[in-house]
């Protein structure tokens, strides 16, 4: 699509659903943002992902929606009131054809052709970007901004549990958004007991969810570590200060992975059924952790075998062997 650059004054960008997918979305967005500096910025996100866009210049609303709660169509209003010259959806909907925008590009059709296994998705979000309106391509790094309170909260905790220098700081994501992609609890207990064995070690627990307080309950009681269980106790700012000053995060297949990316934290990340090709960790020092099984990558809720064999028989020695060769 053939748009006159200088002429757009008014972009609204609707971003994705999910906060792991919208740090992925960042470079897209500050490539977007870059090409049209002259431009004003409306960013639609959904509740929980407003703070992933506050760090864009230009930025004149952040406009919050819940499609359960206020249906696509407050969107479209919102939408229309703002009298936008150009809407970009990276979902792939239809919704910019009735948004009163001028130019209303759908990436619908080209997004069809553009791989979906083997291609990362913050390079598939750029790649479909350039190829509907031709942006270039300037910048391919996650983004996250930490906020200088954020900052002082995370200083604040190291002091309060007088974590020294000397400790190896490591971070464990112990959930995921689905069961199938966790590794078992047992098994990060015995991991950080090992690690503790041969190196001074602190250990944070992250999480929010409700079940991931279990997961902390039952990693606590299994293990002999020294641990700061923060499950529940982090907004997304305080995660992103905890993972800019850690040496380590070690973590399922989940969101966590791509804040870690954008703070360049170094990661271990456990993949069972789940596309490491295409969710993996980007841009920061890494390691992945899987099997070599015939049916990886399937990224199904059902198993042929019955059993998830590919994230379950994970063994402890493998992970650990990844967290020295990321630390030598």
């Amino acid at each position: 699509m053939k748009i006159r650059r200088n002429s757009i004054r008014k972009i609204g960008i609707i971003v994705l659903s999910n906060l792991g997918d919208n740090i992925l979305l960042t470079p897209a967005v500050c490539n977007l943002v870059e090409y049209f500096n002259e431009a004003s910025f409306y960013v639609f996100v959904p509740s929980g992902s407003e703070e992933v866009f506050s760090f864009l210049p230009n930025l004149e609303e952040i406009v919050p929606y819940s499609r359960e709660e206020n249906g696509r169509w407050y969107l479209i209003k919102a939408l229309r009131e703002r009298k936008l010259d150009l809407v970009v959806d990276f979902r792939c909907t239809l919704v910019p054809w009735l948004s009163g925008a001028r130019y209303k590009p759908t990436f619908f059709f080209k997004e069809f052709f553009i791989s979906k296994r083997n291609l990362h998705e913050a390079d598939r979000n750029i790649a479909m970007l350039k190829k509907v309106l031709g942006i270039p391509v300037r910048r391919c790094n996650l983004t996250f901004q930490v906020k200088g309170e954020d900052k002082v909260w995370i200083k604040e905790v190291f002091k309060d549990y007088s974590i020294s220098k000397e400790e190896k700081k490591i971070a464990l994501a112990i959930g995921a958004n689905w069961d199938k992609k966790r590794w078992p609890i047992d098994k990060f207990a015995k991991l950080a007991d090992d690690l503790s064995m041969n190196r001074k070690c602190r250990f944070f627990l992250i999480g929010s969810r409700e079940d991931e307080r279990d997961l902390a309950s039952d990693f606590i009681k299994l293990s002999n570590v020294n641990t700061v269980n923060l499950v529940g106790r982090t907004t997304l700012g305080r995660l992103a200060a905890l993972l800019e000053s850690i040496d380590l995060l070690i973590s399922n297949d989940t969101g966590v992975l791509h804040l870690a990316s954008a703070m360049q934290a170094p990661t271990v990340a456990i993949f069972g059924p789940g596309n490491w090709k295409r969710y993996g960790p980007y841009g920061n020092k890494y390691i992945i952790v899987h099997l070599d099984l015939p049916c990886m990558p399937c990224n199904r809720n059902y198993c042929k075998y019955g059993d998830f064999r590919c994230i379950k028989d994970i063994p402890v020695e493998m992970v650990e062997r990844a967290c020295y060769e990321i630390w030598d």
